[in-house]
C-alpha cells in the first residue's frame, strides 16, 4: 500500500480503546506496585527509590574542573543506585 492510502484509511470504531474498561478514568489513581529489595543497613525488605541526578551541580563541577568531572557525571547518569525508603542509605543490591 502507498503511504497516502494508509493515512487516509479510517479506523473502525471497534478498534478504539475503551478507557473506562481499563479503569483509567480522569481523576482515578492507578495502582502501582512498589519495588522492594533487602536493605543491608535496615536488614529487612523495604521499598526503594532512585535518587535524581543533580545536573546543575554536575555541570558547574565539569566547567570548573575543565571537563575532568564529566566521567563522574556520566557514571551518575548511567548507574542507578537504589536508596532505601526506611533509612535513606544506598542498598548494596
Amino acid at each position: 500500500m502507498e503511504p497516502s492510502l494508509i493515512a487516509a484509511t479510517p479506523i473502525p470504531e471497534s478498534s478504539t480503546l475503551d478507557v473506562d474498561s481499563l479503569g483509567l478514568r480522569k481523576g482515578s489513581k492507578m495502582s502501582t506496585q512498589s519495588a522492594t529489595c533487602k536493605c543491608c543497613h535496615c536488614d529487612k525488605i523495604v521499598t526503594y527509590h532512585y535518587e535524581k541526578v543533580n545536573h546543575k551541580q554536575h555541570m558547574w563541577l565539569t566547567v570548573f574542573t575543565l571537563g575532568l568531572w564529566s566521567p563522574m557525571w556520566f557514571f551518575d547518569i548511567v548507574s542507578k543506585i537504589k536508596i532505601c525508603d526506611e533509612c535513606g542509605k544506598p542498598t548494596k543490591e
